[in-house]
């Protein structure tokens, strides 16, 4: 959690300013940039590519 703070501080909303001051769609759009730009550390994957890579034997478990 920390890493998306820091991307959102540093990247989307200016220091000293509130998340009041966005609205729910510019939030939404935050949350979408930041979900879909791959990672080093996940081997070049989104964090939503590798989120559901790792549901996708689960749900094969479960039916």
């Amino acid at each position: 959690m920390l890493i998306a703070n820091g991307l959102i501080r540093g990247r989307y909303v200016p220091k000293g300013s509130s998340e009041k001051d966005f609205s729910p769609y510019q939030q939404q759009t935050f949350i979408k940039r930041i979900n879909h730009t791959p990672r080093k550390y996940l081997n070049y994957l989104t964090p939503m590519e590798s989120f559901f890579r790792f549901l996708h034997p689960l749900f094969f478990l479960f039916t």
